[in-house]
């Protein structure tokens, strides 16, 4: 088992993704867990649209989330083709919905740092959900998983610490 980390730029484009694939492809043999970064720029996108809501722009933010979506569909055509991504676009749209319903839920002024924690976390989500496609259709053994399912932190929103006593036996069976 090998453990592969792309960055923002590493998924930042269907380029970019398909490289990756490659790359997964020449790991095969040693059964690679594949973590990813949101697309670069999507985090400081999300933010930017947290802090336009924040600040009474809530028309602005939304249209920002609309350009994130927008990127993510584009990317996701490119990666599989237009006719087969189907299933891809569904999660993305279900994704930007989470992330409009949660920017919406703000109250006037600045978000809390759980709040802001829900929606940096979503471009994560928007990229995995390409990512774990991009694999499937180069007929590779995919799937998404969600990291709450292993993943156990602290309650400190924003520095929150990874609990690995309870992390690692998690992702142990996990991947077993």
């Amino acid at each position: 088992m090998i453990v592969m980390k792309f960055g923002g730029t590493s998924v930042g484009s269907a380029e970019a993704i398909l490289r990756l694939v490659e790359i997964v492809k020449q790991h095969q043999n040693q059964q690679p867990i594949i973590v990813v970064s949101a697309m670069s720029g999507t985090t400081n996108q999300l933010i930017e649209a947290v802090t336009l809501h924040a600040g009474g722009k809530t028309t602005k933010s939304l249209e920002m989330v609309q350009e994130i979506k927008i990127r993510h569909l584009k990317t996701a055509n490119l990666v599989v083709g237009n006719n087969r991504a189907e299933w891809i676009e569904k999660i993305i749209e279900a994704n930007i919905k989470v992330i409009e319903h949660r920017i919406r839920s703000i109250k006037s002024g600045a978000p809390t740092p759980t709040e802001l924690d829900a929606i940096m976390g979503m471009g994560e989500y928007l990229s995995s959900a390409i990512i774990t496609y991009a694999l499937k259709n180069a007929n590779l053994n995919a799937r998404d998983t969600e990291i709450a399912n292993f993943l156990v932190t602290d309650t400190t929103a924003g520095k929150a610490e990874v609990n690995m006593e309870i992390t690692l036996p998690n992702i142990r069976k996990l991947f077993t």
